[in-house]
């Protein structure tokens, strides 16, 4: 149970003992009640998160769409804040993935089947196509699933938020 400090500040100290799993999950779940959003945090293996993390947050719950954000950029300094404050509580970084009812795992797909079409247009036409501008993740798994594609490479192009991925022919 949350004291009524620990409730107003997620990130006070805890128990040198508390694992970083629990202190991301107790955190989460206090920001989540501060803003007012009825929801359940599900802590996840890292290998069922990301192959990168020590372990996911998949966040549960009706309508949290305003959680995602446009093109997952409130998911993105949802998980942004709650790393700082879980490294701040546990004395360290924790690499740890944050999602909302496996959008990440939906988005990654989608973005496949796009890049593997984009790539197919790219081959028949011989014409570079450029995508739209994308967070870095999701350019990092465009580029991974054409990396080793026959008929075409991949560079980014652009700077800050406007950064696309161009899908060139060899």
């Amino acid at each position: 149970m949350l004291n009524e400090n620990r409730d107003a500040i997620p990130g006070d100290a805890a128990p040198a003992a508390e694992s970083s799993e629990a202190a991301a999950k107790e955190i989460l779940e206090t920001l989540l009640r501060q803003m007012g959003i009825p929801a359940t945090v599900q802590v996840l293996p890292g290998n069922a998160a990301n192959s990168d993390s020590a372990f996911g947050l998949n966040i549960l719950g009706n309508d949290l769409g305003i959680l995602i954000g446009r093109r997952g950029e409130a998911l993105r300094d949802l998980e942004f804040v709650t790393r700082l404050v879980v490294a701040h509580r546990i004395g360290k970084p924790e690499k740890f993935v944050v999602d909302i009812g496996s959008y990440r795992a939906r988005r990654e797909t989608v973005l496949r089947e796009l890049a593997k079409r984009m790539a197919e247009r790219v081959e028949s036409s011989k014409r570079p196509i450029t995508l739209e501008a994308m967070p870095p993740f999701e350019r990092r798994i465009v580029h991974l699933t054409l990396g080793e594609h026959p008929a075409v490479t991949t560079q980014s192009i652009g700077e800050g938020e406007h950064r696309r991925v161009m899908i060139i022919p060899k």
